[in-house]
């Protein structure tokens, strides 16, 4: 609930800013140019995805205009702060219903997907339900628990939607075992320094039931990782 919150306030201040000031925007507003405005806009609608919520877009922008170009609004802070407040806890019921929906659903798609993965020649499966293939074999140490790893990765879902990758850093990135998902960790366990590998994590040793934008509930996760090298 706080992060909606801070959004919410953030449209409150933007209002509040504009209210009693009666000079042309142009003469004293920084105005945001074209790239900038479309990643707020994405912004927005990103926190508003992850309630599955949707504005009036004509009322939206409406009030969006009238706010910034000192028009009369509609519904003074303290009105606009109660409709947003529970509008907001509304959306995050609807919120919680579908995402339980999804991971019912879901659950049962992983548990199937990585049963019928698990079959394929030159995948391994671990104990703890990881599964995983050797790319590239490497002759360099395994990291342990502990460590700190340089990476390149990527990761997609079983649809092949790219959730995260470092590839668009230009570098290997640093990752502690200890702070990441745990099928991410036993995996680069599991590799030496130099080899590529693919992870295929079920739910329940990645992010389970909950929901990380754009990545649903009870998802499995695929990895494609190598191990650049372990930090000192």
């Amino acid at each position: 609930m706080k992060k909606y919150m801070a959004m919410v306030v953030t449209f409150l201040l933007l209002c509040t800013a504009c209210k009693g000031n009666e000079k042309n925007a142009t003469d004293e507003y920084y105005v945001f140019d074209a790239d900038v405005s479309y990643a707020l806009g994405v912004n927005i609608a990103s926190e508003l995805k992850s309630l599955y919520a949707k504005p009036d877009y004509k009322a939206f922008l409406q009030g969006f205009q009238d706010c910034l170009e000192n028009n009369e609004t509609k519904t003074s802070q303290t009105e606009g702060n109660n409709l947003l407040n529970t509008a907001f806890r509304e959306a995050e019921v609807h919120a919680e219903k579908i995402n339980a929906e999804k991971a019912e659903a879901n659950a049962e798609k992983a548990k199937i997907f990585m049963q019928e993965n698990g079959k394929k020649s030159g995948v391994i499966s671990t104990e703890s339900g990881l599964q995983y293939e050797v790319v590239k074999a490497g002759d360099g140490a395994k990291p342990t628990a502990d460590n700190v790893v340089s990476v390149n990765y990527t990761g997609t879902l079983v649809d092949g939607t790219l959730f995260d990758s470092n590839k668009e850093m230009g570098a290997a990135v640093d990752i502690p075992l200890n702070g990441v998902i745990p099928g991410f960790s036993e995996g680069l366990q599991l590799m030496s320094v130099g080899s590529s590998y693919k992870f295929y994590i079920p739910p329940e040793l990645a992010y389970g039931p909950n929901s990380r934008s754009p990545i649903p509930p009870n998802s499995v996760l695929i990895f494609d990782v190598e191990l650049v090298k372990i930090e000192e």
